[in-house]
């Protein structure tokens, strides 16, 4: 199962470098210099909502295609910053890959399943097939371009189970490719208690069942010599990406029960 890289083709990116360069797009999406992926986004988002909603209220022809530009330029701007991380610097790239992990319970289920997310890919890789077996990894495919929107099941356990394990799937699916480019890997999880069994200095109280699982975390980083950051998002909170990560697991999951009935 292969992941391949969505979006613009090598022609329309050099059509767009010429016309436009990154300090430019920079500007006209009001963005610092070590903006992230998901702050251009972010960013995008608004402009796009704030010319477009001036453009649906006017009526000067002159006006609307003085507000038409604007909407090519934003866009314009959008996909050659989106890029950026296609880009070689040295041994390694500008942008980390950005992961987020959602997971999906109910207790009279006797599957769990979780969602992940995959941001500033910058090449094309293959899934490991011991890994797609094991936890029944699909690609979803109708979601954002430029985006790896996988999910996965295991047993139910539990919730804080399931959510570390999204994380640590998604270690082990990505870890060659970021061993090859040098990325940090970054996860952003809504879940406070998985964040803290897997990277306090002490675990938490009444967590010592997870031990394994934070045994195996630590593991597979010293093993492979990755860097590893995990961030804690507020839930339900207009995240993009994390909202993905929480319908593909829901989807998942309703899919699975539906046909068990």
């Amino acid at each position: 199962m292969e992941r391949t890289l969505s979006g613009l083709s090598s022609t329309l990116i050099t059509s767009i470098k010429e016309k436009m360069d990154n300090n430019q797009a920079i500007l006209i999406l009001n963005m610092g210099d070590d903006f992230t992926q998901i702050n251009l986004i972010r960013s995008y988002q608004e402009k796009v909502q704030s010319v477009g909603f001036s453009l649906s209220k006017e009526t000067d022809m002159e006006i609307i295609g003085e507000l038409s530009n604007k909407l090519f330029e934003i866009s314009e701007a959008y996909h050659l910053l989106r890029n950026i991380e296609l880009v070689e610097v040295g041994d390694g790239f500008h942008q980390p890959l950005i992961i987020f992990t959602d997971a999906s319970v109910y207790h009279e289920r006797d599957i769990a399943t979780f969602g992940i997310v995959v941001q500033n890919i910058p090449n094309d890789f293959n899934l490991p097939v011991s890994i797609i077996e094991k936890f029944g990894i699909q690609h979803e495919k109708e979601f954002v371009d430029g985006l790896c929107v996988l999910s996965g099941e295991i047993v139910n356990f539990d919730v804080d189970t399931t959510e570390i394990m999204g994380i640590l799937v998604a270690m082990e699916i990505f870890m060659f490719l970021v061993k090859e480019t040098d990325q940090t890997m970054v996860f952003y999880t809504d879940s406070l208690r998985a964040k803290k069994i897997l990277t306090d200095k002490k675990m938490p109280a009444n967590t010592k069942m997870y031990s394994e699982l934070r045994r195996r975390f630590n593991r597979i980083i010293e093993t492979n010599g990755l860097d590893v950051v995990v961030k804690k998002v507020k839930a339900h909170s207009g995240i993009e990406l994390n909202d993905i990560a929480d319908s593909v697991a829901k989807n998942r999951n309703n899919q699975l029960n539906g046909d068990l009935l």
